[in-house]
């Protein structure tokens, strides 16, 4: 009887050899919001993020890989699902002339600016590649590591900040933490209305 390379018999199961392709491709993610990037960042655009694969390729160039595009974005969400939170204003809002298939193995997302993105929390991010868009895989592939987008933040990636906070003393607003670089120095906390909980030195003063 001959052999048939691609098929053959253990026992009761049925085994295809080609059911085997794409078993163990990897995907690596790079580039920006790795380890936290801060909220501002997602808001002006232009941030880069970088899928390589291991063991598969991408779909070729032209149709076949476009056609996939906005499949492979919407499997790049946040576990967090805030109003106005990374699922529905970058996920559900980007374009497709943001991915780039670079190489065989590399895509390059370049995210456009969302102006209404703003969340309260801190959110983790995953992206999935859909079996679709790839030569061999049968199944998805889960990329790692995940996204980050840290709440508040400034215009550098991977530094933390504050957003402008408000609190009134004596009927006068006084913003008490302005979006930068946290400072040295401590920022006031209202533990009650009318009560400042000094530190070092009173920035108020004279107010």
């Amino acid at each position: 009887m001959a052999f048939d390379s691609n098929a053959f018999s253990l026992g009761a199961f049925s085994v295809n050899a080609f059911d085997f392709a794409g078993v163990g491709a990897t995907a690596v993610v790079s580039g920006a919001f790795i380890g936290g990037g801060a909220e501002t960042l997602v808001v002006a655009g232009a941030q880069q993020t970088v899928i390589t694969l291991t063991g598969d390729t991408w779909n070729a160039a032209g149709s076949a890989f476009d056609d996939e595009i906005l499949a492979l974005l919407a499997e790049i969400t946040s576990a967090q699902s805030e109003t106005l939170g990374w699922n529905n204003e970058v996920r559900d809002e980007e374009v497709v002339g943001a991915v780039t298939r670079t190489s065989d193995t590399v895509v390059t997302i370049i995210w456009s600016a969302a102006p209404l993105y703003d969340i309260t929390i801190s959110e983790s991010i995953t992206v999935t590649i859909p079996a679709s868009i790839l030569v061999s895989s049968a199944l998805a592939i889960i990329a790692t590591p995940k996204l980050t987008i840290i709440e508040g933040g400034i215009g550098i990636a991977g530094v933390r900040g504050r957003k402008p906070l408000t609190r009134k003393i004596s009927g006068r607003s006084i913003a008490i933490a302005l979006d930068g670089i946290e400072q040295p120095y401590p920022v006031y906390r209202f533990s009650r209305r009318d009560f400042v909980e000094k530190s070092k030195h009173n920035p108020f003063a004279g107010l």
